[in-house]
């Protein structure tokens, strides 16, 4: 199993696990080794639970039309496209999936990867009262998504201006690389 399809089906796994412990509060003791650790507010419709699953609603079909618009150029491996995509969002935003998956990402990080969520259940209980192991994990996750992204898009860039030339640079000048007329 690659390394991209067990993340996959880590993260569904917590997915799950996350709605079985909403859909069955009064089983918490039967499904989490220690349910005094659950942030409770993490497990109901609130502000917070509301925002961080809209941005995935909002962000993942957006991250897979980026994928259907590129058709048979699209790869999770880096590898030289047959053309040079300009239509639909890429009329735009040369990387029109990156944005997506930051913001999908940092709500994954800051809802699901919580040790007062669902790790909680799992993780030993003097690791999860660690407040601030929590705090850093919060912050560092994003920061090494965007500079794993970031190296990504470098290495995407270089391929692409070696393989279609001019018509890469015409392109990169009129286009931003993740937020139409912004970045």
């Amino acid at each position: 199993m690659s390394n991209l399809s067990l993340r996959r089906n880590l993260l569904g796994c917590l997915w799950c696990y996350h709605t079985v412990l909403i859909l069955s509060p009064e089983h918490g003791s039967t499904i989490c080794l220690d349910p005094d650790l659950l942030n409770q507010d993490l497990f109901v419709w609130s502000p917070y639970t509301i925002s961080f699953i809209s941005v995935m609603f909002v962000a993942a079909p957006i991250r897979l039309l980026a994928y259907t618009q590129l058709g048979e150029n699209f790869t999770f491996q880096l590898a030289k496209p047959t053309k040079l995509v300009k239509t639909g969002m890429y009329r735009y935003v040369q990387h029109p999936s990156y944005a997506p998956l930051f913001l999908m990402t940092s709500a994954v990080c800051f809802f699901m990867m919580r040790l007062d969520g669902v790790a909680a259940c799992v993780l030993p209980s003097a690791l999860v009262r660690v407040q601030w192991l929590g705090i850093a994990g919060g912050i560092a996750t994003p920061i090494i998504a965007f500079a794993s992204m970031t190296v990504r898009v470098r290495d995407e860039e270089q391929m692409l201006q070696k393989e279609f030339g001019e018509e890469w640079e015409a392109y990169h000048r009129q286009t931003r690389r993740f937020i139409p007329g912004v970045f």
